[in-house]
């Protein structure tokens, strides 16, 4: 086996790490963001002979769930590959472990493109609302209509609508959570 020089090894490695780690990290930061617990509905529904149970419709949590489960694949993923390439260049170029390292690098790009995929899906049936007529604050609630938000699309709404009521969480929550969207870019490139 050729002789390889450990510091290409080592540089090779950190790139991996380098673009793996930080913006993955980025992403699991900034999805980490208060938001109070919103009910947009409730229904009631016969569960049994005389029993009902009322079940409440939250914000949709899908595309963050997707975006931190994203982030999670990429950073093991990094790893695997600086610990792939480590077996192969300096223990075995025939190492099947060293090889198979690799794989999940492949499949980390996969799955950077399906989360993007589906966030985008998601944030584009569930857009945020433009006017008082979609959200509308009645007796202390928000009334909806029927009509689900994600979380991003509920807070950036909360921002352009309802700011002076609700504060400075959903200015903080939008600004965070679009933040969020552009590090997932950045994730999946």
């Amino acid at each position: 086996m050729d002789s390889f020089n450990p510091l290409t090894t080592l540089a090779i490695s950190a790139g991996a790490l380098i673009l793996g780690i930080p913006v993955a990290a980025a992403a699991i930061i900034f999805e980490k963001v208060y938001m109070p617990n919103i009910i947009l509905g409730s229904k009631e529904i016969k569960s049994g002979i005389d029993e009902t149970k009322t079940i409440n419709f939250s914000l949709l949590s899908g595309s963050n769930d997707a975006v931190i489960a994203g982030a999670f694949i990429s950073i093991i993923a990094a790893v695997m590959m600086a610990g792939g390439l480590t077996i192969v260049r300096h223990v075995s170029r025939h190492n099947i472990w060293g090889w198979a390292m690799f794989g999940p690098a492949l499949l980390n790009v996969f799955a950077q493109i399906g989360v993007l995929a589906y966030v985008q899906i998601v944030q584009g049936q569930h857009p945020e609302a433009t006017s008082t007529d979609e959200i509308k604050y009645i007796n202390g609630n928000y009334d909806t209509n029927g009509k689900l938000y994600t979380r991003e699309g509920w807070a950036c709404s909360m921002n352009k609508l309802y700011s002076e009521r609700e504060g400075e969480w959903a200015s903080k929550a939008c600004s965070n959570l679009v933040r969020n969207d552009i590090s997932l870019y950045i994730l999946s490139l």
